[in-house]
């Protein structure tokens, strides 16, 4: 796993933000609940797709907004 998808409570949570040009990063992120579901189709994903920043920026939202998802559970 690279250093933007992690374990947590028992999903896999990736938050690579995505590039929107110009420096600039969009936050995102997916949240599957193992292996297989991660492999063969698309997880559970949303973000804040009018947000831009820095990339530190956009990973550090798209993580807080994922671990906050499975909170919720």
């Amino acid at each position: 796993m690279n250093n933007h998808v992690i374990r947590y409570k028992g999903y896999i949570v990736d938050f690579t933000p995505f590039d929107v040009g110009n420096g600039e990063f969009g936050p995102r992120w997916a949240i599957a609940m193992d292996d297989t579901v991660w492999a063969g189709s698309v997880p559970l994903s949303s973000g804040r797709l009018m947000h831009r920043g820095t990339y530190e920026e956009a990973t550090a939202i798209g993580k807080l907004q994922a671990l906050q998802m499975i909170d919720l559970d």
